[in-house]
């Protein structure tokens, strides 16, 4: 009986979408590829624009063609930024808002979800697990990646380097205070949960402390104490006046220009090579 109501149903989907002119037949198909675009992303497959528009595969292809047009007929008919749709991005805006109000640990993939307005599938088919997705906002959301490529790419000018580093630090602290707070300074079990997960990573104060060790063996700054020595001072320094401060003392930052150049100098003062 389910089978006979199912093949009724494709029938009647049949008939309708036959009985369509191209012109209906391609406004439905570009409503349905619209409506993917939000909720998957342009990852979005032929199969799933098929089920969306209830219209057959051939004759997508036929009255209106392959993904690709479709996409380009969006964005030159319809004005729709195909090339800025990026729902992982969307995601992990919800989770850095889902974070700050329910805690590393406390976050679910169902609240993620339900704050991207996608659906959990979504979420769980874009990164895999939470532990997944959470290391990917610490990549992507943080400063964390503008930091790697710094402290990956060093030049001869020490000053310049650090103060491109402490001013993307300072400059995400700013915007983001409950972010830096949650990852720096969180409760204990927080804490504890996110060292778990980035066990496995090349953290950033690792990357500071190479960086270090080059420049030292470069001879760009003195070797007054070890690399990593060097990279927990500055990291000190930055955490203090972007977390704690503000945090602590209702110190704010008022300019991360002359706060970053401000930091670096105090920390270069005595370690430039003579």
């Amino acid at each position: 009986m389910l089978r006979r109501v199912m093949l009724d149903m494709r029938r009647t989907d049949s008939i309708s979408y036959r009985t369509m002119s191209t012109k209906q037949i391609k406004d439905t198909v570009l409503d349905a590829a619209a409506g993917l675009l939000v909720t998957e992303g342009d990852g979005f497959t032929m199969h799933q624009l098929e089920a969306r528009a209830h219209i057959s595969r051939a004759s997508i292809y036929r009255h209106v063609g392959s993904k690709e047009e479709i996409l380009a007929l969006l964005r030159d008919e319809r004005g729709v930024a195909v090339d800025q749709v990026d729902v992982q991005s969307k995601i992990l805006e919800a989770a850095r808002q889902v974070f700050a109000r329910q805690g590393l640990r406390g976050a679910t993939m169902e609240q993620i979800a339900a704050e991207a307005d996608v659906g959990v599938a979504t979420v769980y088919r874009h990164f895999g697990d939470k532990e997944t997705l959470l290391l990917a906002f610490i990549n992507n959301v943080t400063p964390r990646g503008s930091v790697h490529t710094i402290m990956q790419n060093p030049t001869d000018d020490v000053a310049a380097d650090l103060r491109s580093m402490v001013h993307s630090i300072l400059e995400f602290s700013h915007e983001n205070r409950d972010i830096m707070r949650l990852v720096m300074v969180g409760d204990e079990q927080d804490l504890a949960y996110l060292s778990q997960i980035r066990a496995n990573t090349d953290s950033s104060q690792a990357r500071l402390t190479s960086y270090f060790e080059h420049q030292i063996e470069a001879g760009q700054i003195q070797p007054l104490a070890s690399a990593e020595a060097l990279g927990l001072a500055l990291m000190g320094m930055v955490i203090n006046f972007s977390v704690l401060g503000p945090l602590h003392n209702g110190i704010e930052i008022e300019n991360v220009d002359d706060t970053s150049e401000l930091i670096v100098n105090i920390f270069l003062n005595s370690l430039r090579a003579t």
